[in-house]
């Protein structure tokens, strides 16, 4: 008896430890469960309320009371799930399931149910829980939408976008790369940012910007490369780079944004062409103006004499000024400058213009000929062969090789008109002509009075005359009228 009482002792001890044990494992869990935040029941094989969570109330009327009710009589408080329904499916089948609900307070819950096993491995009844995702939706959308408003910026954006993974591969482009480099989504995406177009990316200075300059600034601005392209030959890039990260922050994709910058450079530079020449030209011009005025004054014998001439020499000289501005300050053609002198004077039928080789003229020369040929035809309607209506003009020019010179020769010739008769002196015009020719032009001028009617010859460098990188004077003559 002494033995057996010794053994109940230690059995009730070993009890009395194992009820400690559970009554603190049963605490632990209640308060787990309590507070979690998260909706939990346990229901028998008979859809009967074992037990269920603080939370559940939010979505079933419950007391402590109903424990041993069946779940079907009570009105839960979320659409569209079944909880009755799965909780059945889950002890008869062993399936697990899990749904999206939402319950009638706006909240989004996800439902799962999944048996619920005894220690034996006997199925005993259901569990459900609903985990609010309330906020992890609002998340999702908020990420969504950010995505989505990325997106169409990017396809909006007319400058050429490329994201690149982290070993310089094409992840994803935009339409305005497709539609400047001519490429397409199967000849891009996946391939190395090196290939693209034909290898014409493989440049030194990219790989000095991807592989050297970016994996220690997490981003560079206005960074410029030269790029090739068949159709309009070396192009200049800008590029403006970013390291940016992927949602789990490890790992980084690369976005460059590209920009032609080409035409803006060489618009740049013309720009700055046209400031200097404007600066050069003002100071030429009110040069000009001031040599007109001091060579018509001393050959004038009267006010209106000086007037007359001064105010259409000035007028000549104001319409070369806009041809010269009408050619952007590039360079008029010989033809045009012909045709513009002539034009205030209303004697184009009777003016025959020869076929001739198309001459681009800088902008001094285009305003030295003006005047010249302003004073010729003005001497032609007052006194020669324009100022009758059976008198005509021919115009000649042409380009001869003298030594290692190249001239251009311009021929002046009267016909038809009033006899003509030798001055006793050189006219005002006359050494307006000779005097002209030689500064302005670097060439020479001959005037001669024969009785059927005037010629002038104008003869100057071809290099004197012409812009910079003009045509070869072997190009195409410049149709005849």
């Amino acid at each position: 008896m002494q033995s057996l009482n010794e053994e109940l002792i230690t059995v009730n001890a070993q009890l009395d430890r194992k009820i400690v044990e559970l009554a603190e494992a049963s605490d632990d869990l209640q308060n787990l469960l309590e507070g979690n935040d998260i909706a939990t029941i346990f229901l028998d094989t008979e859809l009967r309320i074992k037990w269920f969570s603080p939370a559940i109330q939010s979505l079933f009327n419950l007391l402590d009371k109903d424990v041993g009710r069946s779940i079907a009589n009570f009105t839960q408080k979320f659409s569209v799930g079944d909880l009755a329904g799965k909780a059945t499916a889950a002890i008869e089948r062993l399936t697990t399931s899990e749904q999206e609900v939402w319950a009638d307070d706006g909240r989004c819950l996800v439902l799962r149910v999944f048996p619920y096993r005894s220690r034996d491995n006997r199925i005993v009844g259901a569990v459900a829980t609903f985990i609010d995702v309330t906020d992890l939706k609002s998340t999702q959308a908020g990420i969504a939408e950010a995505r989505d408003y990325a997106e169409a910026i990017v396809e909006t954006i007319r400058d050429p976008l490329v994201a690149l993974t982290g070993d310089f591969r094409v992840r994803s482009v935009n339409p305005a790369f497709h539609q400047t480099f001519g490429t397409s989504n199967s000849d891009t995406i996946g391939r190395s940012v090196y290939e693209l177009a034909d290898g014409r990316w493989d440049v030194p200075k990219l790989h000095t910007l991807l592989e050297e300059m970016l994996p220690s600034e997490r981003q560079i601005d206005d960074y410029e490369i030269g790029l090739e392209d068949p159709r309009l030959g070396m192009r200049c890039m800008l590029l403006n780079a970013r390291r940016v990260a992927e949602d789990d922050g490890r790992a980084e994709f690369i976005l460059l944004a590209i920009e032609d910058v080409t035409d803006r450079r060489d618009a740049d530079k013309h720009q700055e062409l046209l400031v200097g020449e404007l600066s050069h030209r003002v100071k030429n011009t009110l040069a000009v103006v001031q040599s007109i005025a001091t060579q018509t004054l001393r050959h004038s014998t009267s006010l209106e004499i000086f007037q007359d001439a001064f105010q259409g020499r000035l007028q000549a000289l104001a319409g070369a000024n806009d041809a010269v501005i009408d050619g952007s300050w590039k360079g008029v053609t010989l033809r045009h400058i012909i045709e513009r002198a002539l034009r205030p004077f209303g004697v184009d039928q009777q003016v025959a213009l020869a076929e001739g080789p198309q001459i681009d003229l800088r902008p001094q020369a285009c305003l030295a000929l003006t005047m010249i040929l302003h004073e010729l035809t003005t001497n032609a309607v007052k006194y020669g062969a324009l100022s009758g209506s059976a008198g005509l003009v021919s115009i000649r020019w042409h380009i001869s090789d003298v030594g290692k010179d190249r001239k251009i020769t311009i021929d002046w010739t009267e016909s038809d008109g009033p006899a003509v008769e030798p001055p006793s002196r050189r006219g005002q015009g006359t050494r307006f002509i000779e005097r002209s020719t030689a500064y302005e032009l670097k060439g020479k001028a001959s005037v001669a009075f024969e009785p059927d009617g005037l010629r002038a010859t104008l003869v100057f460098p071809w290099s004197a005359a012409i812009m910079p990188l003009a045509r070869s004077p072997d190009a195409s003559p410049e149709p005849g009228r």
